[in-house]
């Protein structure tokens, strides 16, 4: 039942994005059902930088942005904030949702949170370790994806801007708090 459940989410992603490109349709069956490591990291937050691992249970259903090369840091970081908003208002308060940011310009980024007051942590990697280890290397729309207990990945695909995407998000979220995924 679960095998059928998550090949039929996988399906659903593909179906509710925008674009139905082979590649898209190759990477999304690619990362269904992959299970996400999150190599040594640091933890960037407005008040603080922690170095440990324990910021983040990653032992919880989770949702995952992962961004890379960011060429705009206040930007991004302003669009993560509202994604963050969108998580918080439909599953609330305190749902995990991690996000992941590559950058080789750490103090840009350490400058940018203070400067712009952003509260959520965000899990920093200097160089592309969480990329390499994960074979993370697919269009941007497939860098967010939900994560059941086990960092298996259940749901590829950018939501955000994507109401059908959001709903089988959400839907697929339901099934994992009630353990039919």
């Amino acid at each position: 039942m679960k095998i059928y459940f998550a090949a039929f989410m996988a399906f659903l992603t593909i179906m509710c994005s925008c674009d139905n490109s082979p590649r898209l349709i190759q990477e999304v069956k690619k990362l269904n059902g992959k299970i996400v490591e999150f190599p040594k990291y640091e933890i960037l937050a407005f008040d603080s930088i922690l170095t440990q691992d324990s910021c983040y249970n990653t032992n919880d259903i989770k949702l995952v942005s992962y961004i890379d090369n960011v060429p705009c840091t206040p930007c991004i970081l302003n669009m993560l904030q509202n994604h963050v908003n969108e998580v918080n208002k439909e599953l609330g308060e305190g749902f995990p949702y991690m996000i992941v940011l590559q950058t080789d310009d750490r103090q840009k980024l350490i400058n940018t949170i203070r400067e712009y007051n952003f509260r959520i942590p965000i899990m920093y990697y200097r160089d592309s370790r969480f990329a390499d280890v994960n074979k993370l290397y697919v269009l941007a729309r497939n860098k967010t994806f939900l994560l059941n207990r086990d960092n298996k990945i259940v749901v590829v695909g950018e939501p955000f801007a994507n109401k059908q995407l959001w709903n089988v998000y959400k839907k697929a979220i339901n099934q994992l708090k009630h353990g039919n995924l």
